[in-house]
């Protein structure tokens, strides 16, 4: 919207605080560039020397993610989002917490339980290494099959218990968390 005199602009937040992040935006392409160039600094590992206060200016740039706000306003329907994530955060984050229990349960059970087999010290061979595997093996399904062959050629009861820390990681909270999201 256009302003009836000129001088009514500087009334206006928004246009205020746009009006700021151009000049801190010209300040910081040319009159810091500029310094730089004059001081003669210009090969130096930290560009802005000692200047303090230059490099204040530049964390000025966040600045510009308040501009966020304009579009909350103009779409409503995002903020109806913003606001869904954030009550289903704690359902969220206790589903996250009981999974990743389970993860640190079922990796120590298979650290222990494939010591000393091949399988064991290319996937098991340490809790976290374990932890990974059943993370991005079991839940994700990232080269499921293989593992699970790998380790009925070792033993039956690995590769069923992979399978059940699948059923319950993978299937049961998985979906809990997605219900979780959709509630």
């Amino acid at each position: 919207c256009a302003f009836r005199r000129t001088l009514d602009a500087f009334k206006d937040a928004w246009f205020v605080f746009d009006t700021l992040l151009v000049v801190l935006m010209i300040v910081e392409t040319w009159v810091i560039t500029g310094l730089i160039v004059f001081t003669g600094q210009m090969h130096n590992d930290s560009s802005l020397g000692d200047a303090a206060i230059l490099k204040t200016l530049r964390l000025m740039r966040l600045t510009r993610m308040a501009r966020v706000v304009r579009l909350l306003r103009a779409c409503p329907e995002v903020m109806i989002l913003i606001k869904g994530i954030v009550i289903a955060s704690p359902s969220v984050f206790f589903t996250l917490v009981l999974l990743v229990c389970m993860i640190y349960v079922f990796g120590i059970a298979f650290t222990e339980l494939a010591r000393g087999t091949a399988v064991g010290a290319e996937y098991f061979d340490s809790v976290p290494s374990s932890m990974a595997t059943l993370l991005l093996n079991g839940c994700f399904g990232e080269n499921l099959p293989d593992v699970v062959y790998m380790l009925g050629a070792e033993h039956f009861f690995l590769a069923a218990l992979l399978m059940v820390f699948v059923l319950f990681a993978s299937l049961m909270v998985m979906n809990m968390l997605m219900a979780a999201l959709v509630e």
